[in-house]
């Protein structure tokens, strides 16, 4: 938790699985949020990726299913860092051989001066097996 007057509720907490048996951390900092109409787990909220826990990011965005994933900080701020850079560049996958997890880059492209948009793909690196298509929208 990186700031100590904002923590989690631990009523909606995301809790990450271990399927494999491993030690593999099962915290993360990140909450479910409820729809608009009361959809139960609709969204989540999380804080920015820190160095130590950019794998365990992916592991929520694969094991949750997620399909957007929207970056409301700028990776620094007034020099100072917010948030570790947690995606590939293209061309240049994120693996994760201990969590079977490869991410790949398929495309970016700024939207505006301040947005950007890119395109991920989960793969299973045992299979060969694209897991999920997730795009990513972030302020520059």
């Amino acid at each position: 938790n990186r700031y100590s007057d904002i923590l989690p509720y631990k009523h909606s907490a995301v809790g990450l699985d271990s399927a494999d048996g491993s030690n593999e951390n099962a915290y993360i900092n990140a909450n479910y949020i409820p729809g608009p109409l009361g959809e139960k787990n609709m969204f989540i909220a999380c804080q920015g990726p820190k160095v130590n826990t950019v794998k365990d990011f992916w592991r929520m965005v694969r094991q949750e299913n997620i399909g957007l994933i929207l970056m409301l900080c700028r990776v620094a701020e007034d020099g100072i860092t917010k948030c570790e850079e947690y995606w590939p560049s293209e061309g240049n996958p994120l693996s994760y051989s201990d969590i079977n997890l490869e991410i790949k880059c398929e495309s970016g492209v700024a939207d505006t001066d301040h947005l950007y948009h890119r395109a991920f793909t989960l793969v299973d690196i045992d299979k060969n097996e694209i897991i999920k298509r997730t795009e990513n929208k972030r302020q520059e």
